[in-house]
């Protein structure tokens, strides 16, 4: 994890501030309270929020303010992070509103929960130290605020232990112990709950014992009527063919009646039909003989009609044509009347306005020199302009220099000493330049004279030229305008020689439309009318014959089909009559066969109740079987689960026994080794940090059971308090760096390993010990280190100092 920089906006003492951090040492620099602590508890609050009893809301908000907020740029990785956190005020006190977290560019919002979620899973936290000891990974690792630097050396023995349990999660072992003993305890107890329960096993398999031998001797006595059974089954099943055969036969008999039943109404049926069919016969023949007496010997064919339609239709189709021709001809005539005398009213309005044109073309020529003159006199006009702009710059570059010379003859006269060589100026000097400052302006004077007389003389000449060019100007808009006019008749005169033309060719049209309307009328229309109606006539009455012919021809058809059908069914009456005769015999031969099947049927009613009486009792055998089974099913449902029980027991038996006598005892040891590891890494580690600093043979330290420091003075241990400021600082900073080691070495995965932040690590150092603190920087391979230091030799030991000032209770960069 790198830092890259803060933003603060009312918190605690800044209003408005951005921090810029970069890799390697920066030290934050200013006086006592002036704010650089702020920056620390910052930071910690963008990455966790508030923490109960440590960074509290209300300590971070600004006195007075409503709200406000800590922006925190940070890279982890190649991912670079921006992370916001807020604060509000609101008449229930101080709490945190939503924030964002930017990955990459990314932005989203989150909870304050959410986010601090998020962060932990970016800094590598391991999940099973979330719920308690984040806070503490961080301040031990990272951050720890200059009033705790001495807290965990001069807490009981028994308080720091636990910290360090909690922080490098020693303290999981003693908590499966815990849970181990009271996974016992529940075993131990379910065993004998289950002891209780097993108690009446043996009666209830007596139990089943028995029903099981009465339900054997049960299915005995089912064997002993199953022969007896069978044999009334057979004798039923014979008896039940017989009398299917009889019914078979019987069914038979009574088909055939009904089937006598129904030859005899269709045989009846059929001759109803014949009769019907001679009658229809006769009625046809005297129809066609009354159509024939009607037609006589007038005969038409299907060829002579076909002609006489197509005379019809061709003369129609003259008589349309001639009709429409001769309604073109009478439009197009009416619109050449039309179209002439607007053509003719046209022309007239066009000669009038050509009138004009002559005028017009004479007005353009006189005009059309001005245009030329115009362009002249602009380009002599902008060479006016020019010059003009010339002399004023001259006039004001003259008048400059006679301001300057006029300036410098006043300096000179109020000026005793050389500004450049330092020498007395004497007033015969003072005077020489006057004069030669007043010749300059006396000529330059004379130059202006003469260069304000070609100005002035320019400037006439310029608003000579341009009352000139307003007058060519406005000849050239009325050039402008009448070659539009001229344009405009000349498109004139072009449409009346269109228009003239055009009233040539309707003239000539009218001829010859005129022409092909007398031509037309010597067609003689009604004369034809009448020859049309007669052949219409013709025809209808030919169709008339045509269609009497047709239907002879369909009444001589009808005639023969009812003549074949009444000789088919002449044929389907002397075949009922045959089959009438078969069926008749054929009955005679079934008499007797309903007596027959009327003793079979008493016969097999009584197998019936033999077979019944026999299935009556098996079925009560079998309910009794299924009655004592049913009681049995339970009884053995309930010692199955007896017997699975028995088998559990005897499992958690082996389970409570390992669980006692091997796995507490395990977790016991592991848990001792864990601890002598960790003392002998971290012991190892604080020894080396804190000679480093104490640079004295006959003052040593070392780590007891319990964590805590042993101070050795010239071979004897001495009190914690018998030390200097600066050996107590220096315990306490060895102690810091040993953690920061020993846990970023524990606990791999975690993220914040190339970043440290002292705070006030020197305090109540002498300039001896300040030199060592250089010594432990350059030892510290962390990539980005952050002192908070009011010491100014500190600053030699940093690559960037940011010094942090405080006015009027507002902090702020300096």
């Amino acid at each position: 994890m790198i830092l890259r920089s803060v933003r603060l906006r009312n918190i605690r003492s800044y209003e408005e501030e951005k921090i810029e951090f970069e890799p390697g040492r920066t030290l934050l620099s200013g006086d006592i309270g002036s704010g650089k602590s702020s920056i620390l508890l910052a930071i910690e609050f963008a990455l966790f929020g508030t923490i109960r009893g440590t960074v509290a809301s209300s300590s971070l908000l600004r006195n007075g303010a409503a709200d406000g907020e800590v922006i925190l740029d940070f890279e982890v990785g190649d991912k670079s992070y921006a992370l916001k956190r807020t604060l509000k005020r609101t008449a229930n006190g101080i709490s945190q509103g939503t924030g964002y977290l930017i990955t990459n560019g990314v932005k989203a919002e989150y909870s304050p929960v959410e986010l601090k979620s998020r962060v932990l899973d970016i800094l590598g936290y391991p999940a099973g130290f979330l719920s308690k000891n984040k806070e503490l990974i961080f301040r031990f690792t990272v951050y720890t605020p200059q009033e705790e630097m001495k807290q965990i050396l001069l807490e009981p023995a028994e308080l720091r232990v636990g910290t360090l349990r909690r922080v490098f999660g020693i303290d999981k072992y003693k908590t499966i112990r815990e849970g181990s003993e009271i996974f016992v305890k529940d075993l131990r107890q379910k065993n004998n709950e289950n002891k209780v329960r097993l108690e009446s096993l043996p009666d209830k398999q007596q139990q089943a014992k028995s029903i099981e031998e009465r339900i054997s001797g049960i299915q005995e006595k089912k064997k002993i009527l199953f022969p007896r059974q069978q044999e009334a089954i057979m004798l039923l099943a014979s008896q039940q063919r017989v009398v299917e055969g009889l019914e078979a036969r019987s069914q038979e008999a009574k088909n055939i009646l009904q089937e006598i039943s129904l030859t005899k109404r269709d045989h009846d049926s059929q001759i109803s039909q014949r009769g019907m069919l001679i009658k229809d016969t006769g009625a046809l023949q005297q129809e066609i003989l009354e159509l024939e007496q009607k037609l006589g010997a007038e005969k038409y064919s299907d060829d002579h009609l076909g002609s006489l339609r197509e005379n019809i239709q061709a003369k129609e189709k003259k008589v349309q044509e001639y009709e429409k021709k001769r309604a073109h001809i009478i439009v197009r005539l009416e619109e050449v009347k039309r179209r002439i005398p607007e053509i003719q009213q046209e022309a007239r309005i066009m000669n009038d306005r050509l009138v004009l044109l002559p005028e017009k073309q004479i007005r353009l020529d006189q005009l059309r020199n001005a245009a030329k003159i115009l362009q002249i006199n602009e380009e002599k006009r902008e060479g006016l302009q020019k010059d003009v702009q010339e002399l004023h710059a001259n006039i004001s570059v003259i008048q400059s220099a006679i301001t300057k010379e006029h300036l410098l003859i006043e300096q000179v006269r109020h000026l005793d000493e050389c500004p450049t060589c330092k020498q007395t100026v004497s007033t015969k000097h003072k005077e020489d330049i006057q004069k030669h400052s007043l010749k300059k302006i006396d000529a330059a004077k004379n130059d202006l004279l003469d260069i304000r007389h070609k100005h002035d003389e320019q400037e006439t000449s310029l608003r000579d030229m341009e009352a000139a060019i307003k007058e060519l100007q406005a000849k050239q808009r009325a050039f402008d305008v009448v070659n539009v006019e001229v344009k405009q008749l000349g498109l004139v005169q072009d449409d009346l020689k269109r228009k003239n033309t055009e009233l040539h060719m309707l003239i000539e049209e009218k001829k010859e439309v005129a022409g092909a309307l007398e031509n037309i009328t010597t067609f003689d229309y009604d004369e034809f009318q009448e020859e049309l109606s007669r052949l219409r006539k013709q025809l209808l009455l030919m169709e008339q014959f045509a269609e009497a012919q047709k239907e002879l021809e369909k009444k001589q058809e009808q005639k023969n089909e009812k003549e074949m059908a009444a000789a088919r069914i002449q044929e389907n009456i002397n075949a009922l009559q045959e089959k009438l005769t078969t069926l008749e015999s054929a009955s005679e031969s079934m008499e007797g066969v309903e007596e027959e099947l009327s003793r079979a049927k008493a016969l097999l009613q009584d197998c019936q109740r033999k077979v019944h009486a026999l299935d009556v009792e098996v079925a009560l055998l079998e309910k009794e079987v299924q009655t004592v089974q049913e009681q049995l099913l339970p009884l053995k449902e309930e010692i199955a689960k007896l017997l699975c029980i028995q088998q559990k027991m005897e499992n958690v038996s082996q389970i409570k026994e390992w669980t006692e006598k091997f796995f507490i005892k395990l977790m016991e040891s592991m848990e001792k080794q864990v601890m002598a590891s960790l003392y002998h890494a971290f012991n190892e580690v604080f020894c080396e940090w804190f000679s480093m600093l104490i640079d004295d043979p006959l003052l040593s330290v070392r780590l007891d059971e319990e964590f805590g420091p042993v101070i050795e003075q010239n071979g004897y241990e001495t009190e914690y308090e018998s030390l200097s400021g600066g050996e107590k600082t220096s315990l306490a900073l060895a102690y810091r760096l040993s953690l920061n080691k020993i846990i970023n070495d524990l606990v791999p995965s975690i993220k914040t390993n190339n970043l440290i932040i002292l705070d006030e690590p020197t305090d109540g150092f002498s300039t001896e010990q300040l030199d060592k603190v250089r010594d432990v920087l350059a030892q510290l391979d962390i990539p980005q280190i952050i002192i908070v230091s009011h010491e100014q030799k500190v600053e030699g030991f940093v690559d960037r100092i940011i010094k942090i000032r405080k006015n009027d209770h507002v902090s702020s960069m300096s």
